[in-house]
């Protein structure tokens, strides 16, 4: 138990001297004599160190700090300068201290993170995560215009001495309320020199000598590190390495510390391993050439098959072909064989039974989403299925980049490009897949990932059937196809002639889908009106109908030279296409079928061309 504390007696008011601890001093460190040496030694001393030097010692005692910071110390921050070569003065308005931190301190001013590089414009070091935090886009110092925003303003003007130079309307009333002009064009010109200062100072800093410490034993690291595994055999693939990987951000290798025989025996097993790793890389990039090169040779065969047919018929796409095992068989042969036109001939043999099987496949998968998985149905029960009028999709891709509603029919949906393309995922893909329209996608095999069903789109196109006098729930798009049955849409106004006619459109059945999907769906879909023209007349009335000429309706025209190859692009406009025919395959005349076709899914085959006509009421 510890002993109480004894309570003072009366002898401390007697006036008895009293016998308290005293604190030894400390005795004086040499930092401490050398602060006592007159200020004449320290400056003289100190013209000797360079600029980072003194920022050190300014922070060693508060009598450095006091010395170095005081206004007497200019000259021996000047005498620093001069032991550095080719050190830039600071800018007008920072000091000398702060200038030294920021061209040799590689941290963050908030968070104390490493970061490379300063900016010169800002004359700060800051990190990506404090930038989001302590920097200002430049929208967010736009002129406020909010009615909030304008009180706010208001107020702060109130509060400062202000100078009405003018009172007028407009903009220039506004801003002079806040600023003279000619402090304005100071200040430009103030952003302009700060910012020609910063170029300068960027450019001294790129071509800075490489001679600080920690580059050069970075720099000697990476070369030891290079040099031990080269006597272990990687010479070849530390030459090989390619993007993304790079050996020397590497994190055992990318050190300032010097490699000693301990470091290295610490280290040699994983650079082993990584170096493992990066051969592999390298076979397997080695590998993939041999096969791609075997593919340009596939590619021909299966474009020289799809040429000799109509562009109407529905062949096999790309990704497809490749992906199959008639192709592998070829394309997979060990590297070391040498392929042959004999292999390659037996992909040419088996190539008509394939396109076969892969369209019976497709259908069956188009089916499938359609209808689900029904075991009542057989498959052929939902092929016919699929081929009412009724079943109409629309493209989610198409909606979502390019906000157009494309209502697909069968067999448009089959034909559509979208099912035949995918998001890039690995920068090293197959080249022969890639697409120059669209860098960001690739072609892949047949889906129906990007394919929705509409409620509104199925009511509207079941309306125009009706209209037509076919059943929905019958009526097959063969039936529709092959009528010669225009439609005019009620629910459009029709524009007066000074003749007393009447110039209205008439539709084919899924130009006029398309038309009340996106010109009426907002309404009623019962209200979907459609007037029959037949026989110059329209049904049900005696007003005749007087064709002027025909539009086509949306048309997407391809090029045959294009076809399955990375430039291949659908392109809306027939003057857009001849001139990419004649610019780069050099064709003056191109021909339909021979050098140009329209895609299958909206050719005039299966749509009405739109026609402009007048009416004349009887």
């Amino acid at each position: 138990m510890p002993r109480k504390r004894q309570l003072g007696s009366d002898d401390e008011e007697s006036g008895a001297p009293q016998h308290g601890f005293k604190r030894p001093k400390k005795a004086p460190t040499e930092v401490d004599r050398f602060t006592m040496l007159p200020k004449d030694i320290h400056f003289e001393i100190f013209g000797h160190l360079e600029p980072f030097d003194l920022l050190h010692l300014s922070r060693l005692t508060k009598g450095f700090r006091g010395a170095l910071f005081d206004k007497a110390s200019v000259a021996v921050w000047k005498a620093a300068w001069g032991n550095v070569v080719d050190l830039p003065r600071p800018p007008e308005g920072t000091s000398e201290p702060t200038w030294v931190s920021l061209i040799y301190e590689t941290k963050c001013c908030h968070c104390q993170k490493y970061v490379r590089f300063p900016d010169f414009s800002l004359r700060i070091r800051i990190c990506h995560t404090c930038a989001k935090i302590h920097l200002r886009e430049v929208q967010d110092v736009y002129p406020c215009r909010t009615q909030e925003e304008v009180t706010i303003s208001r107020q702060i003007a109130s509060m400062i001495p202000l100078e009405y130079v003018k009172i007028t309307r407009g903009k220039k009333s506004w801003d002079e309320l806040y600023f003279l002009p000619k402090d304005f064009d100071e200040r430009k010109q103030f952003v302009l020199s700060n910012e020609r200062a910063a170029d300068h100072y960027r450019l001294w800093y790129d071509r800075r000598s490489a001679s600080n410490v920690s580059f050069d034993a970075k720099n000697g690291r990476i070369q030891a590190i290079r040099e031990k595994l080269i006597s272990m055999g990687y010479e070849h693939e530390l030459n090989k390495i390619k993007y993304p990987d790079n050996f020397y951000t590497h994190s055992l290798v990318n050190q300032n510390r010097a490699l000693t025989d301990r470091i290295w025996t610490s280290i040699k097993d994983k650079l082993v391993t990584y170096m493992e790793s990066m051969k592999l890389k390298r076979l397997s990039r080695e590998r993939m050439y041999v096969v791609n090169s075997r593919k340009i040779v596939a590619v021909g065969i299966l474009r020289e098959f799809k040429n000799a047919f109509s562009p109407s018929l529905v062949l096999l796409s790309l990704a497809d072909f490749l992906d199959s095992a008639l192709a592998t068989s070829v394309l997979e042969l060990p590297s070391e064989v040498e392929v042959t036109d004999e292999q390659f001939a037996a992909i040419k043999t088996g190539l008509s039974d394939f396109c076969v099987a892969w369209r019976y496949n497709v259908h069956c998968q188009l089916a499938e989403f359609v209808i689900g998985p029904d075991r009542t149905l057989s498959a052929d029960d939902k092929l016919v299925r699929l081929q009412l009028a009724s079943t109409v999709f629309l493209c989610r891709r198409c909606y979502l980049s390019a906000q157009r509603l494309t209502p697909l029919i069968y067999p448009d949906t089959i034909t559509h490009q979208c099912l035949t393309i995918s998001p890039l995922k690995d920068t090293s893909s197959d080249p022969t897949r890639r697409l120059n329209s669209k860098t960001y996608m690739v072609c892949g095999v047949w889906n129906t990932d990007c394919l929705m069903r509409d409620e509104t789109l199925g009511r509207v196109t079941e309306c125009v059937i009706r209209s037509m006098g076919f059943n929905p729930d019958t009526a097959s798009i063969a039936e529709l196809d092959v009528s010669p049955l225009l439609l005019e849409c009620q629910s459009c106004p029709r524009n007066r002639g000074t003749d007393g006619t009447y110039t209205s459109a008439a539709y084919g059945w899924r130009a006029l889908v398309q038309h009340f999907y996106e010109k009426h769906r907002g309404g009623f879909t019962s209200n979907v009106k459609a007037a029959v023209i037949k026989d110059g007349r329209l049904s049900g009335s005696n007003n005749s109908v007087k064709c002027l000429k025909a539009v086509l309706f949306h048309c997407t025209f391809l090029s045959v030279h294009c076809r399955d190859l990375p430039c291949e692009d659908y392109m809306q406009s027939f003057d857009g296409l001849v001139k990419h025919i004649t610019d780069r395959h050099h064709i003056q005349a191109p021909q339909m079928s021979i050098d140009w076709y329209e895609e299958f899914a909206w050719s005039n085959e299966s749509m009405h061309p739109r026609l402009k006509v007048d009416i004349c009421i009887a």
